[in-house]
């Protein structure tokens, strides 16, 4: 805990982090299953917050300790696994193109997740993983039949719609359903930070579809737009469609 407790409070402190690591691989047997699970998360959560400090050697990091917590079965309570850890574990292991893994995961831990939101989770990371490794055949289906009810499932599956769209040159289609994600945004409120988000996303989408790809001037004033747009998660996307 006292090593927990340093690495959070001084992320730089990375031997406390290291010594955190050390102590649960070699002790975690001494703690009830509460204790393991609250361990287990504050090592995650020094990984987010390294995450998003930019330093993306911490994916892999991240993926072990998952890995590690799903083995002694610390991050699974009282029979569930949490919807947003099993989010979590299929993202990390997408970014680290761990693809056989994460299909294997996504279908044996489909059972610990909460009847509730069961499906609704289950089907976005099944397509998530179709579109990720460049089956849209597979994944379209998926994003187009299930009415997600979390609101973020929902912007996320529009996201992968949009993305597809715009691989596959589908442009009236993409304008559509732009609109329609547009005035789906209007409608939401209390969600500040991903209002404004999706916003900047669906804005950036259109000038993008709209752009001349052999106008420089305009190349260079989307990149503009898209470095200084400040709330923009799909940063790196967008600048990877027009290269300098």
């Amino acid at each position: 805990y006292y090593h927990a407790y340093s690495a959070l409070s001084d992320l730089n402190n990375e031997d406390a982090f290291h010594q955190l690591r050390k102590g649960i691989s070699e002790h975690i047997h001494c703690f009830n299953t509460s204790e393991s699970r609250d361990l287990f998360v504050l090592s995650i959560n020094y990984c987010i917050k390294k995450l998003n400090k930019g330093d993306i050697t911490y994916f892999k990091t991240v993926f072990e300790i998952y890995k590690e917590g799903l083995s002694t079965e610390a991050l699974i309570e009282n029979g569930i696994l949490s919807r947003f850890t099993y989010n979590n574990i299929v993202g990390a292991a997408l970014r680290l193109k761990e693809f056989d893994w994460c299909k294997t995961f996504i279908e044996d831990y489909r059972k610990f997740l909460d009847p509730e939101t069961e499906s609704d989770t289950y089907n976005f990371n099944l397509a998530k993983y179709w579109f990720e490794i460049g089956k849209f055949e597979e994944a379209m289906p998926v994003l187009l039949q299930t009415k997600f009810d979390d609101i973020l499932h929902q912007n996320r599956a529009r996201l992968m719609l949009s993305k597809m769209y715009y691989e596959l040159e589908e442009w009236d289609v993409l304008e559509s359903h732009l609109d329609s994600w547009a005035m789906f945004m209007k409608r939401k409120d209390g969600i500040a930070y991903h209002k404004e988000n999706y916003e900047n996303i669906i804005r950036l989408f259109k000038h993008l579809t709209r752009m001349h790809p052999g106008d420089k001037n305009a190349r260079i004033e989307f990149r503009k737009q898209v470095t200084e747009t400040k709330v923009l998660t799909e940063r790196r996307w967008f600048l990877q469609q027009i290269p300098e």
